[in-house]
């Protein structure tokens, strides 16, 4: 009863927090925070496919990061994939063959939740995968003259 509760509780918390996260980004994502005026940022470390220079758009790196987060979630996955099989095959005890099941469940429900993450966002509107910073371009630094003075 317990375990079940725990299931429970565990699984209302993640949809929850996915919900919550959907609307938030759909009601913070509006036509005056798009500027087609983009915001220049300076990486500290290029991503790939997100910089052609040395300054990018922050748009794109944080569009990068979020496809290459979602890239090492698949890679962890199937790690976790392999190392619980190893564990199911090399042990003839129950409870070890049990818990390379569970590993084995749990790193294919947690890649169906990042690429299921990923196609609903797609699928519900896709420019809610171009992550907009909001962010308006800095303002123009405008130096005033020296003011002469009247002797």
């Amino acid at each position: 009863m317990t375990k079940n509760l725990t299931k429970k509780i565990v699984f209302a918390t993640i949809l929850s927090t996915i919900l919550f996260s959907v609307f938030f980004v759909a009601k913070n994502v509006t036509p005056r925070v798009m500027a087609d005026e983009a915001f220049e940022y300076t990486p500290l470390s290029p991503l790939p496919h997100t910089t052609s220079g040395e300054t990018t758009n922050i748009n794109l790196y944080l569009l990068g990061m979020f496809e290459l987060l979602i890239g090492v979630a698949g890679v962890l996955a199937v790690i976790m994939i392999v190392i619980g099989g190893i564990q199911y095959m090399s042990t003839d005890a129950i409870y070890g063959k049990l818990d390379g099941k569970e590993k084995i469940k749990q790193a294919v429900g947690g890649l169906l939740l990042a690429v299921l993450s990923y196609l609903l966002l797609q699928t519900i509107n896709p420019n809610l995968l171009k992550i907009n910073a909001g962010l308006p371009p800095p303002p123009p630094q405008v130096s005033a003259p020296p003011v002469l003075q009247n002797p």
